[in-house]
């Protein structure tokens, strides 16, 4: 039973002050993917726009389809807007209405966790936290130069892990923690092999104290196996992306990765 988190962005650009649906990044969807008869969730949100005032995520299948999940925010919060937990329960096969609403002609992006205790297809290598711990023998900051992205709707171009310093074991296992950025983006993305070609991440926020134990804080709080394990062999192929509401100049990230026995 392969368990599977991946993160999906979008956008919405306003003429003027106004509510509209979601555009996805390029690759991206907000639409539930069919899964067994297990449970999926909606493990979290967040948003960033400097004229952003509300998002919501809405369905029949969920509690409602006319407000639903509406969350007020601040202008470029990139914070997580669930408590860790406080899932919403995913069916499979639903489409969600993602909204945004902004005050101004702006632009404002979404981004969600979606996670499946079985989703087929995929063979992502997730650990928990209390295993993880167990195992770990130093800690590594990797830093990834990453590109710009060049317009509203996409995604950087994948960097790969080693492709600014090559520091990793050879044959070993990485359990990667959480990350630190030099700019705010809405989101940090992580794909490869080992995470089953799915884009796991999460807010791209120059915060340390929500990003620097992101997956740990994920596993302990949804009591779900959520830590990425990635093999030092497979850091060609392991790559980084950055993705923001706006156009957005090159940056450094630091993966936090545990170097595992």
């Amino acid at each position: 039973m392969p368990r599977a988190h991946y993160v999906s962005c979008g956008y919405y650009t306003a003429a003027a002050a106004g509510t509209g649906v979601a555009v996805p990044m390029a690759g991206d969807t907000f639409n539930v993917p069919n899964f067994n008869d297990s449970s999926g969730y909606l493990e979290n949100f967040w948003v960033e726009g400097a004229s952003t005032d509300w998002v919501s995520i809405k369905s029949p299948r969920m509690h409602d389809n006319n407000q639903g999940m509406r969350m007020q925010v601040s202008t470029n919060f990139v914070n997580p807007l669930l408590p860790w937990g406080a899932y919403q329960a995913l069916t499979s096969g639903d489409t969600p209405t993602v909204s945004i609403d902004e005050t101004a002609a702006a632009t404002g992006a979404i981004a969600a966790i979606y996670s499946f205790d079985d989703l087929p297809g995929v063979q992502p290598r997730l650990d928990t936290w209390a295993d993880v711990a167990a195992r770990i023998v130093a800690i590594s900051g990797v830093q990834v130069n990453l590109g710009a992205v060049g317009a509203i709707g996409a995604y950087s171009a994948g960097a790969a892990i080693n492709s600014t310093y090559d520091n990793f074991q050879s044959d070993a296992d990485y359990a990667l923690l959480g990350w630190l950025t030099s700019a705010s983006v809405l989101a940090i993305a992580v794909s490869g092999q080992d995470t089953g070609n799915l884009k796991v991440g999460g807010p791209g926020i120059a915060d340390p104290k929500v990003t620097r134990n992101f997956f740990v804080e994920m596993d302990q709080r949804t009591g779900r196996a959520s830590i990425p394990l990635i093999a030092a062999n497979n850091k060609g192929g392991t790559l980084v992306f950055q993705t923001d509401h706006a156009a957005q100049a090159a940056q450094n990230v630091t993966l936090i990765m545990a170097e595992l026995k």
